[in-house]
């Protein structure tokens, strides 16, 4: 009698232990399968203002706001993903610091607050003739799927990247 008691409690925490080790192990493969995720293409030079259109970057933006697309992937710093933007404000077609640094800030599906940039000083690259530019930074706290907005007066430009572990 205790020998097949016995079994059928093992039965019973075999199949306790099966049903639940199963939802756990698809849970843990769906959320490591990659989501489709549309990035944002550059605005094709002759589309581009003409201080932007010269240049090799891909630049994607609006009016007066304009991002440099990364062509990298970013860096590890803990747990988060690190990508630096140059943003560039214009005034009458050209470069200036006049209107201030854009408010950035990057969403995520299931990321219940957004990410804000963090700028450096109005700046200029060695190479890049006139072109002056916002220096941004996103620390990213997870891989996948993001939306960027960034935000000057009454221009909003938007960009989805794929932010991929280093």
């Amino acid at each position: 009698m205790r020998i097949a008691l016995a079994a059928v409690v093992g039965l019973v925490l075999l199949c306790c232990g099966c049903s639940t080790v199963e939802p756990v192990a698809l849970a843990t493969a769906e959320a490591a399968a990659p989501a489709a995720c549309t990035e944002s293409v550059a605005t094709p030079a002759g589309n581009r203002p003409a201080a932007l259109a010269t240049s090799t970057l891909g630049w994607f933006g609006a009016s007066d706001l304009w991002v440099g697309l990364p062509d990298h992937r970013g860096t590890a710093q803990g747990e988060a993903v690190v990508l630096k933007f140059p943003w560039v404000t214009l005034q009458a077609d050209k470069p200036t610091s006049a209107l201030g640094a854009p408010q950035v800030t990057a969403t995520k599906a299931g990321v219940v607050t957004p990410v804000a940039a963090g700028f450096g000083a109005y700046s200029q690259s060695y190479g890049t003739g006139s072109l002056a530019f916002w220096p941004a930074t996103i620390e990213f706290p997870s891989p996948g799927c993001w939306t960027v907005t960034g935000v000057l007066g009454a221009t909003t430009v938007e960009f989805v990247l794929k932010v991929a572990v280093p």
